[in-house]
């Protein structure tokens, strides 16, 4: 008797991966100009609509770098990244190639724009599209009423320029453009934010950081050199403990030192800032807590409690208007008989007084329900 042998599946080796074949560099560049007439729309919206003449007066980084250019070199930068990021999948020249072309479309674009403006004056149909925006454009403040072929190949290299930063972007390792992109960013915030820092630092570093509308350029450099390592630093870190086990979860009951530490230092911070804050600071500072305080009230009425009631102001205005009494310079000569231009209290030795006033207001609402 004879059995069938089950018939034997040959093994066949694993095949590698396909590959994504290349893109035609034709191809690769009719992606890039798709890509950067996209971001020539967005920035023909933004300069017709007023936005980059208006942010061209306020500078970022010294005189010649303002929020406007910025805005430009981002959308820019943008174009380049993302075209990149796109043909790189299939060869990385050829996605860098192609994202120099994509910035140099959104460049070109501004160009004709500016061209368009010169030649025809649509001031009238769009009342942004003057003169100032071809100055901008051109970055050319001398710009009157002729063209030179200089002139008309800035727009046009910058974007070329930015694009290929861009893409260059797309193409470094993650943890590089995390850095960098974090140290760009974190400058440009500190630029816009110059009234509100400049106050927090004496007047000899503050002249030195900033100038009385943005950072010098020796502020942005250290800023950014900082900001990169700071963020170096921590991604190093993490780099080389990826490959070590994680310590044991800490079971001890209670917080961290660190916890405490962080509240100590944001006690000690929030207790020693009129000593060196600006008045402008602490006026910001002290409206700030008075909406926090209503907020908090707020939270506990609605959040809590559950009841839609907004009650506790009037025991928010029963301190306040107590604060007002005590320290009032004219309440205080008319009914205490203190000197001229000084209340009964100054505002710290009131603030208990208001503080109290306000609780028995809140407790003798109660009492009788």
């Amino acid at each position: 008797m004879h059995h069938d042998e089950p018939p034997v599946t040959p093994v066949t080796e694993p095949s590698a991966p396909a590959t994504r074949p290349a893109l035609p560099l034709r191809e690769g560049v009719l992606q890039a100009v798709k890509f950067g007439l996209i971001g020539s729309a967005f920035a023909w919206h933004l300069c017709l609509v007023g936005m980059i003449e208006r942010f061209a007066e306020r500078p970022l980084v010294g005189a010649a770098i303002s929020v406007g250019y910025t805005i430009l070199a981002v959308l820019m930068l943008l174009v380049g990244f993302f075209t990149s990021r796109r043909l790189s999948r299939t060869s990385e020249g050829l996605g860098v190639f192609c994202s120099a072309v994509a910035g140099g479309v959104v460049g070109a674009m501004l160009l004709l724009l500016a061209l368009i403006v010169h030649t025809f004056g649509i001031g009238e149909v769009f009342i942004f599209a003057t003169f100032r925006l071809v100055r901008v454009l051109l970055v050319d403040p001398d710009y009157q009423d002729h063209l030179n072929v200089l002139q008309m190949s800035v727009p046009v290299l910058s974007g070329l320029l930015f694009g290929l930063i861009g893409g260059t972007l797309s193409v470094i390792p993650s943890q590089w453009r995390r850095v960098v992109v974090s140290a760009l960013t974190i400058t440009t915030l500190t630029g816009l934010l110059q009234q509100e820092l400049a106050l927090l630092l004496p007047d000899a570093l503050r002249r030195w950081f900033f100038t009385r509308e943005g950072l010098t350029y020796l502020g942005a450099m250290v800023i950014m050199v900082i900001a990169g390592g700071i963020i170096w630093a921590r991604s190093s870190s993490r780099w080389f403990q990826a490959g070590t086990p994680a310590p044991a979860p800490d079971t001890t009951p209670g917080r961290s030192w660190r916890w405490w530490a962080g509240v100590v230092l944001l006690v000690v911070l929030l207790l020693s800032f009129p000593l060196w804050s600006k008045p402008s600071l602490s006026n910001a500072a002290n409206r700030v807590g008075y909406y926090l305080a209503m907020g908090l009230g707020l939270n506990m009425v609605v959040g809590l409690a559950g009841m839609l009631d907004l009650g506790f102001v009037a025991f928010y205005a029963i301190g306040a208007y107590t604060m007002a009494i005590l320290t009032s310079p004219d309440v205080g000569s008319s009914l205490f008989h203190t000197s001229h231009g000084e209340g009964l209290l100054n505002f710290w030795q009131a603030l208990p007084f208001s503080v109290l006033a306000a609780v028995i207001g809140g407790r003798s609402w109660r009492c009788p329900s």
